[in-house]
Parts: C-alpha cells; sequence; structure tokens
C-alpha cells in the first residue's frame, strides 16, 4: 500500500481505467498522489466489455499487451433474423481486468499511491483544501488534499454530495461471461423482446468464450435470460462463466462536473458514449483535460471559478458533440417497434447505404454517421414516423439540460 502519509496534492476516488491515467498523470507531474480502490483487488469486478477503437490504441499505445484480439467484422441482427455486416469499423476487445492493472501499475511505477480496500464515503470541501474521509477495513481514516477527483463511476454518491450535477438520463447494463459455439465476430441483436429501446450483443474474447450482455430501459437481468433463449443464441450458448453483472450507465453529458476543488470524471461526469455505453475511450479523454486544467491551477495556486470552468468547458468542447448526437438517436428510436428495426435492417440491403456507412464508421465517434444517416430519405421519413408517433419536441430534448456553472 505503500507509505502511511494522510496528505497528498491529489487524491483520486477510482482506480478503474479513467482513475489510474489521472493518477499516473498527476505522479508523472510531480503531484503527490493517492489513488483510493474500495475493492481488495484493481480490476474486479468486471462490467465493461472492454470494445475499443483504433483510435484509442493509436492515442494510448501503451495498453497493446492486454489487446485480446482484433475485431474484423459487426453482425446487425433484425428481429426478424435478417442481417448486415458493418464495413470499415476497426476494433480491438481488451482484457478489461489487465487493462485496469496495467493503468493501475502505471500510476504507481510514477509515484502513485495505490490504497487497496479504501472505500471513500465522504468528501468534505474547504477553502484550502478537501478532506476525504474512507472506511479501511471497517475503520475511517481521514485524508486531505488540495484537490479531489470523483473517477468512481456512475453508481456513486459521493458526486451528488460534492454537489455535482448527474448526467442528465441513466440506462441499465447486464453483462456475463458465457461459453459459445459458432461466434466468429461481434454480433448485436436489435429488438423488444431482447433489449427494448437499445441493443444487446456477444462479442468473442477467447476460445469458445465471449461476454454478452445488453442496454435496456427495462429490467435488464430479466432481457438477458430472454436473450439466451432467443432464437440469436439459443442452441449455440453451452453455459455462463460466472455470474451476471448489472451497472448503470449515464447517457449524456453532467451539466457540472466541478465544483470547488472536486472534479468529477469519467462515468461521474457522463463522459460515456451515448450510443453504445463505452466509457474507457472518453473518460481517458476526460481525465487528460482535467489533468491540463488542474496543472495549472498547481502554478497559479488557485481554484478559481474560472479555472473550474475551463475543465468542464474543455471536455464538453471534446465530447459534447458527439454525446448530443447519440443522446438525440437514443431519444427518438427509444421506443422503436421491432417492425420499424426490420425496415432499417432491410435498407441496409443497398449498396449505396452500406457504402454510406463505411464512409463514415469510426467506432469512437458517431456523429459524422449519425448525421449522414439522417440525410436518406427512407431512414429520415422512419424517423419522423416514429416522432409523429411517440414524441413532441419537447421530449426530444429533454435529455438536453442547460449546462450550469460550476459554482465557487
Amino acid at each position: 500500500m505503500g507509505s502511511q502519509r494522510s496528505n497528498f496534492d491529489v487524491i483520486v476516488i477510482g482506480a478503474g481505467p479513467t482513475g489510474s491515467w489521472t493518477a499516473r498523470s498527476f505522479a508523472k507531474a510531480g503531484l503527490s498522489t493517492a489513488l483510493f480502490e474500495e475493492h481488495a483487488e484493481v480490476g474486479a469486478p468486471v462490467h465493461c466489455t472492454g470494445v475499443v477503437g483504433y483510435d484509442f490504441l493509436q492515442k494510448f499505445p501503451h495498453v497493446q499487451p492486454v489487446v485480446w484480439r482484433a475485431v474484423e467484422q459487426f453482425k446487425v441482427f433484425s428481429p426478424e433474423g435478417n442481417s448486415f455486416d458493418l464495413p470499415n469499423v476497426a476494433a480491438y476487445v481488451l482484457n478489461r481486468r489487465a487493462l485496469d492493472q496495467l493503468l493501475a501499475d502505471n500510476a504507481q511505477s510514477e509515484g502513485a499511491e495505490l490504497h487497496l480496500n479504501h472505500k471513500a464515503i465522504a468528501v468534505d470541501q474547504h477553502q484550502d483544501k478537501v478532506r476525504v474521509t474512507a472506511s479501511v477495513n471497517g475503520e475511517e481514516a481521514i485524508y486531505e488534499s488540495k484537490i479531489v477527483v470523483l473517477a468512481t463511476g456512475s453508481t456513486s454518491h459521493l458526486p451528488k454530495r460534492s454537489t455535482l450535477a448527474e448526467p442528465p438520463q441513466f440506462i441499465r447494463g447486464v453483462q456475463v461471461e458465457v461459453e459459445i459455439e459458432n461466434l466468429s465476430s461481434v454480433e448485436l441483436y436489435l429488438g423488444g423482446h431482447v433489449a427494448p429501446g437499445s441493443f444487446a450483443w456477444a462479442v468473442p474474447t477467447r476460445e469458445n468464450i465471449a461476454k454478452t450482455g445488453l442496454i435496456t430501459l427495462g429490467n435488464a437481468r430479466i432481457y438477458l435470460d430472454k436473450l439466451f433463449d432467443s432464437p440469436f443464441l439459443k442452441g449455440r450458448m453451452k453455459r455462463m462463466v460466472g455470474k451476471p453483472l448489472v451497472s448503470r450507465i449515464p447517457l449524456g453529458p453532467s451539466p457540472n462536473s466541478a465544483n470547488h476543488r472536486v472534479f468529477a470524471v469519467g462515468d461521474a461526469a457522463g463522459q460515456v458514449k451515448t450510443t453504445t455505453g463505452g466509457g474507457i475511450y472518453y473518460g481517458m479523454l476526460g481525465a487528460e483535460e482535467l489533468v491540463t486544467t488542474a496543472l495549472s491551477g498547481y502554478r497559479e495556486k488557485e481554484f478559481s471559478l474560472s479555472l473550474l470552468r475551463n475543465y468542464h468547458a474543455g471536455w464538453r468542447k471534446k465530447l459534447g458533440l458527439e454525446l448530443q448526437a447519440g443522446l438525440y438517436i437514443r431519444r427518438i428510436f427509444e421506443k422503436i417497434e421491432d417492425k420499424d428495426i426490420n425496415r432499417l435492417i432491410r435498407l441496409f440491403e443497398k449498396r449505396e447505404l452500406r457504402e454510406l456507412v463505411g464512409k463514415h464508421a469510426n467506432f469512437d465517434r458517431h456523429r459524422d454517421l449519425i448525421f449522414a444517416l439522417t440525410k436518406v430519405p427512407d431512414i429520415r421519413a422512419i424517423m419522423i414516423d416514429l416522432v409523429k408517433r411517440n414524441f413532441s419536441i419537447q421530449n426530444i430534448f429533454s435529455g438536453f439540460r442547460t449546462v450550469s456553472q460550476p459554482s465557487s
């Protein structure tokens, strides 16, 4: 666990990829940094599928050792069983537990102190410091720092207790490893019987093993059983490996990700792809913006309102349009019926539409593809029909809250 010091320049709460990358960056800059992890082991339990795009590996090439496999094909299935292949989507499946451990090791190699079994239960902001109360093996311990970073995921109450705003919407996810046959590509399943308002997946990781799950507006655990019993997987899935894990996934950027000396990053700030629910890449991009902003605060020896605004505005500038485009599409399609999905999938039999997808497809950034598809007359007609049937204009944009300014 390192030394028993209790005063730091930075305390990062949460040793997932975003938290560990944040701690590494601060420690590398010469700041005394503590990284708190509530579990006894970094990387457990594993909620995330761990699929990332080419851009992620280009940006963070040192994670190459934890790549399980390259994804060469994404196959999308409609409720009626038709399918099409997504062209030109480069992606990679990571060993997510190994990724977390690698990044935590990187943080420690730069001088950050990793504190396992440290569950932060209170963050108290003072004029010149932040006090963190942690539960450590059943006893309370007090730590102090100049700033605190909440990389706590989407289920922690700490951001709200620190007067930070939650993301505007949440969706439920569930995932479990399974033993499966005849799965050579990533398969995505659509339909109200398996994932109403969203999608389900099977992602091959190792020989005859896949991560299978879904995100939905409904009861995720119940729909996982329905997925296993569906024509998509019935007869191919042999058994579950481990237990299903249910998670809460934020959709949309937090209106306020910074308050006096406390910053939210990653899932806690809504830095998550609103199309797929993936948060590794966006969270680490958010961490970069946070570190750049906070280091300027250390140089100036102050954490003013303008400094907090710089972080919030900076990551929103990088990711905001992507997040909002995905959220807009989700709002339109969250009540889509199977007949509409079948119509959409049949459209992709057209060569010109597949070429359009191939031109604009990017695993990590979906805005250009979304905008391009909405210009296709047949797709636009389906979208207009969905809006007329299910929404008012206010409903469509209800996911977009005005971004409030952080308080000093």
